[in-house]
């Protein structure tokens, strides 16, 4: 409850708007002792919650009822007077390091392998060595409001530190790291970090994906993989990803409806013109090999850690494609990702990738009113705003906090 509490009074205060989810479905809560503990089960979850609503601190609570194939959760509103509450100090536990889901993007119980333990001690290394680095960020307009740095309506969490690793439908999709709150800072603002009071560079790998993808059929692309006649460049490349993660044509032609005015016309032509341009992967398009290629750069995130961090002691930070590291590293943060990429090249072009049958990719939905095709099945939302960052995830870090001081907030709390 008093983690509930907490995880309330922080949304309150950034987006008081914002609706936090949670499940009422027992199956939900079946791999909990693994990844959050037994102190975040079915019973103990729902009744708090239902407590708190009687008490008038959560409001506007919509249950859904547990077991309901609509790819809902419940969800609630803060009560406006919790972003006045007076919040003690709190220690976050990230839980599992290593997490497995479904197809359905449930987490699921997994029996420990060599392979498993090995990742768990490597995100045990790289989270102590990011945890005692000095990491801020002294952008313009950064506020930082108690345990909140605010840009303007923009908010993220300092004190989520610690990297742990996702795993989407088998031990070879998905893969990447999540947890950091250097990943939910905007681009722009990246750029005024440091580490340890020495500013930083931020580098990252030009078209990843689409010289994965031509790596795995045996072939080299040229020129740029998002420029096509006619067709604004941020469009197509927004498209390429499209028919990347798509598991059908119709499914990729939905979801670029957006894009294009709702033309179905049009979302067919610059999917063909797609297809024209990139012939030698055109076989890979709308077959959900997405989730595949975010295997393979997660592995290469791995190989650049291992050998800065777990090696060398130097604090990176990583967001999935590109990294943050000190001024003074960065050749030594170039040579790793130059390796790390031509490693993985070489072993993807002698070996045969099957094509994963996925579920789609699709971009968060902020709200029941968001718009849905064909091409964007109902999405979880995470159960609370402080964790945007965590795109896989669908409950909330917050409700790890284990609170030094709990209900030392001045709510009364029956």
């Amino acid at each position: 409850m008093a983690s509930i509490v907490y995880d309330a009074a922080l949304t309150a205060r950034a987006d008081p708007d914002r609706r936090i989810s949670y499940s009422r479905s027992k199956t939900f809560y079946a791999a909990a002792g693994r990844y959050h503990g037994t102190g975040y089960g079915y019973d103990s979850v729902v009744q708090a919650v239902d407590v708190l609503v009687e008490a008038g601190h959560l409001i506007e609570h919509d249950k859904v009822k547990g077991g309901r194939a609509t790819g809902w959760q419940s969800s609630f509103r803060p009560a406006d007077h919790l972003a006045d509450a007076v919040l003690p100090k709190v220690e976050r536990h990230v839980g599992e390091l290593v997490r497995l889901k479904d197809r359905e993007r449930r987490l699921v119980v997994y029996r420990d392998t060599e392979r498993t333990v090995r990742d768990r001690r490597f995100l045990e290394t790289v989270n102590a060595c990011i945890a005692a680095a000095d990491i801020r960020l002294d952008a313009p307009g950064a506020v930082l409001d108690g345990h909140v740095l605010r840009f303007g309506s923009h908010a993220v969490y300092p004190s989520m530190k610690a990297l742990y690793r996702v795993f989407n439908g088998g031990w070879t999709l998905g893969g990447r790291m999540y947890g950091g709150w250097w990943q939910q800072v905007r681009s722009g603002d990246r750029e005024h970090f440091t580490i340890d009071g020495a500013r930083t560079c931020e580098e990252d790998y030009p078209q990843l994906h689409p010289r994965l993808l031509y790596a795995i059929a045996g072939r080299r692309l040229d020129g740029d993989a998002y420029t096509l006649d006619g067709w604004d460049r941020k469009l197509c490349k927004r498209a390429f990803n499209i028919v990347v993660n798509a598991e059908t044509y119709h499914a990729a032609r939905g979801a670029l409806l957006p894009y294009v005015d709702d033309d179905q016309r049009q979302a067919a032509a610059l999917i063909k013109e797609m297809k024209r341009r990139h012939a030698p992967v055109a076989r890979h398009f709308h077959s959900g090999i997405g989730i595949r290629l975010q295997y393979l750069d997660s592995e290469m995130a791995k190989a650049i850690l291992t050998e800065l961090t777990v090696k060398k002691g130097i604090a990176v930070l990583p967001i999935h494609d590109g990294f943050v590291i000190r001024e003074e590293h960065r050749q030594d943060l170039l040579a790793a990702m130059e390796q790390a990429f031509s490693r993985q090249v070489a072993t993807v072009g002698k070996t045969s990738v099957k094509t994963p049958r996925y579920r789609t990719n699709t971009p968060h939905m902020e709200g029941r009113g968001a718009r849905r095709t064909a091409s964007t099945p109902p999405v979880q939302p995470p159960i609370s705003a402080s964790t945007a960052a965590d795109a896989e995830s669908n409950i909330g870090r917050a409700l790890q906090c284990r609170l030094r001081h709990p209900l030392q907030s001045g709510l009364s709390v029956p």
